[in-house]
C-alpha cells in the first residue's frame, strides 16, 4: 500500500487536481481520500511553480511516506491494470474529472495492490494546479 499526501493551501488559493495516467505491472486499486486522519505526514516533496511569469511560492504541500491513514471521504475509487504488464509503457489512461479541492484540507492518494503478485513498479501521474488570488 502506498500513500501520498497533498495538503492544500489556505483560502487565498484554489487547488485543483486531475488524475491523468497510471502505469503499473499489476492490478491496483486507486483512491483519492478527502480529510482523513493521518498519523505521520511523511517526507516533504518540493513543489515547483510552473508559471514562469510568477514568483509565487506554491501554498500546497506534498508528502511521500505518509502513514496511519484512517477515515475520510473517498471521492475517487477505481481499479486499473490487468496484472500481466511486464514492462514500462503499458499505460492506463485515466479520464477522470478535475476536482476543485477544499482549502486547508488533507487529500491522500492511496494505491493498493489487488493482484496475487507483488507490485514491482507503479507510476501515477496527477496534475495539480493552484490559482492564487
Amino acid at each position: 500500500m502506498l500513500y501520498i499526501l497533498l495538503r492544500t493551501g489556505g483560502s487565498t488559493v484554489t487547488t485543483m487536481i486531475r488524475p491523468l495516467l497510471l502505469d503499473t505491472d499489476q492490478t491496483v486499486d486507486t483512491q483519492l481520500i478527502e480529510a482523513p486522519t493521518i498519523t505521520t505526514a511523511g517526507t516533504a516533496v518540493p513543489l515547483v511553480n510552473a508559471n514562469r511569469v510568477s514568483s509565487a511560492t506554491p501554498l500546497s504541500l506534498l508528502y511521500t511516506g505518509t502513514t496511519g491513514v484512517t477515515g475520510g471521504t473517498t471521492i475517487l475509487n477505481k481499479v486499473y491494470g490487468s496484472g500481466t504488464s511486464t514492462r514500462l509503457g503499458t499505460f492506463h489512461r485515466i479520464d477522470e474529472q478535475e476536482f476543485v479541492l477544499k482549502p486547508n484540507t488533507d487529500y491522500v492518494f492511496k494505491l493498493t495492490n489487488v493482484s496475487a503478485t507483488s507490485v514491482v513498479w507503479a507510476n501515477w501521474l496527477l496534475n495539480v494546479i493552484e490559482i492564487v488570488g
